[in-house]
């Protein structure tokens, strides 16, 4: 399993069961940072979900310039991919999924008289 498709897995399975959508886990965090660096910021400025999962992703690629290592990848791709889904509006749908999913398609609009374009006899 490549990086990405590990990412994908852990966004859309485990970690969305733990911290529910991006929308409300990383959208919470940067309401967070917001209060955190109030005294900072202009008036007015929030930090977005998508705000933190860009500053994720930075903070992900820096560690990985220092010390290489399969995590920061794996966290970095999956905090791009929250960022997809923000942008969005629509939770992504992992390769596996959607192959899955296509051979559902295939497997249900198949008939006895029409799997692989043969003629089946009965």
């Amino acid at each position: 399993m490549n990086y990405a498709d590990k990412a994908a897995e852990l966004v859309l399975g485990d970690r969305h069961a733990d911290y529910g959508t991006p929308h409300d886990d990383l959208g919470g965090i940067g309401l967070m940072w917001t209060g955190l660096l109030n005294s900072r910021l202009k008036p007015g400025t929030v930090i977005s979900g998508q705000d933190v999962a860009l500053m994720m992703t930075a903070l992900k690629l820096r560690r990985e310039a220092h010390r290489p290592k399969a995590d920061n990848i794996i966290d970095a791709h999956g905090y791009l991919l929250c960022a997809e889904w923000m942008y969005r509006g629509v939770k992504p749908v992992s390769a596996g999924q959607q192959n899955w999913e296509a051979l559902e398609d295939v497997c249900t609009s198949a008939t006895p008289q029409s799997v692989a374009g043969k003629e089946v006899q009965p």
